[in-house]
This record gives C-alpha cells, sequence and structure tokens, in this order.
C-alpha cells in the first residue's frame, strides 16, 4: 500500500518520531516481539498544537 500512495512505511514515520523526541518506543519485558510506544512531553505539546489549529 505505501507504493501506491507513496507513503513511508510506518516504521520510518515511527523512527522518525522517536528520534525527534515525539514518542518513547519501550520493548516488552515479557514478550520481547511486543512494543509499547507513549507520547512524551513533545509529543504531546506537538498534538496539542495540532489541535488547537483545526
Amino acid at each position: 500500500m505505501s507504493s501506491r500512495s507513496h507513503a513511508a512505511p510506518r516504521h520510518k514515520g515511527i523512527k522518525a518520531l522517536v528520534a525527534g523526541g515525539y514518542l518513547h518506543r519501550q520493548k516488552s519485558e515479557i514478550d520481547g516481539r511486543s512494543v509499547s510506544l507513549q507520547l512524551t512531553d513533545n509529543g504531546r505539546d506537538a498534538l496539542a498544537a495540532t489541535r488547537s489549529k483545526f
């Protein structure tokens, strides 16, 4: 699907958000295949700023 819409694959977008300080990624201690994503304070601020524009 990403090739048809020219959208970046999800993992690339997530990687960029983690690198930018908007998301925190943590692997599960129980199941190493599972990953939890959480917004950082910067991510929450960016989300609030974006929502206020719409």
